[in-house]
């Protein structure tokens, strides 16, 4: 029996779930974990790691936010809201296990998040246009007359 449209959108929105629920969790223990000592490890790349993977956090939240719903104004804020929020929260519970709550960390996982958000904005754009265009040669390559892109 094949599948449906519906039962089809569902797997797609419980696979990103999945994969954000994993990604989320990692980042937290990455976070909580005691500080260890690894020789020659490259110092100084904290607010780097922060931003990198706020990165990612922000870019499939907002991959599970669209298999619900348009990936519109209200949703863009929703999900800031979302990772300004944990970052402070993050930072907050960081130092009953010894590590340092450091208000630039979060302005790193902010930027980091903002950019990952963006950057599926930005993926979202240029896919829409690589289709419309390639909707449109198809579409005088078999001679079919008027513009069939969505508006």
């Amino acid at each position: 029996m094949p599948e449906t449209s519906a039962t089809q959108s569902r797997r797609r929105r419980l696979a990103a779930g999945v994969v954000l629920a994993c990604y989320w969790a990692s980042m937290f223990i990455a976070t909580h974990w005691p500080h260890m000592h690894v020789p020659n490890y490259v110092q100084n790349t904290d607010k780097i790691l922060h931003f990198t993977g706020n990165s990612g956090f922000g870019f499939l939240l907002a991959i599970w936010i669209s298999t619900k719903r348009t990936f519109g104004r209200g949703e863009f804020a929703a999900a800031f809201g979302v990772i300004f929020a944990y970052a402070i929260v993050d930072e907050v519970t960081q130092i009953p296990v010894g590590r340092d709550c450091e208000f630039f960390d979060m302005v790193a996982d902010w930027c980091g998040g903002l950019t990952g958000l963006l950057a599926f904005l930005l993926l979202r754009l240029v896919l829409r246009r690589l289709t419309r265009s390639r909707v449109n040669e198809v579409t005088v390559n078999a001679g079919i007359e008027g513009d069939i892109s969505p508006s």
